[in-house]
Order: structure tokens, then sequence, then C-alpha cells
């Protein structure tokens, strides 16, 4: 019987490290988590940069093949007119 108090004493001091460390596991998944959702924020800014930088480049790629384009076409006239002469 004299145990007694003192074995709850040592299951409530237990108990009590059980949830400190817990709350800890607690703290530290959340922590974790909003790293996360900051990585992902990041993550979706250097998308965005990246899908407009590769929407510039479409951009420029078509402006080029309609000059190439339009230089062909004087090229085929130049010559057209050159065979004429």
């Amino acid at each position: 019987m004299e145990n007694l108090p003192e074995g709850k004493a040592h299951n409530m001091a237990e108990l009590c490290l059980f949830i400190a460390k817990a709350g800890q596991c607690a703290s530290r998944a959340y922590r974790d988590m909003d790293s996360l959702l900051e990585r992902r924020r990041s993550l979706r800014g250097e998308l965005k940069i990246k899908r407009e930088e590769a929407k510039a480049g479409v951009d420029e790629v078509m402006k080029l093949e309609r000059s190439v384009a339009e230089v062909v076409e004087g090229l085929v006239k130049r010559d057209r007119l050159l065979t004429e002469v």
C-alpha cells in the first residue's frame, strides 16, 4: 500500500511526458505543414513565371515564323520577276 502513491505519481509523470511528446509531435507536424504550404506557394509563383516565359517564347517563335513566311513570299515574287525579265 505504501508504494501506491509513488506508483500513481510515476504513472502521472509518464502520462505527462507522453502528453508533452504528443504535443511536440503535433506542433512539429503543424510547422512541417506550414513549411510545405509555403513551399507550395513558392513553387506556384515559380511555375507562373516559367509559364509566362514559355508563353513569351512561343509568341516569339510565332513572330519569327510569320517573318520567315513573309521573306519566303518576297523571295518567290523576286524569283518570278527575275525569270520574267
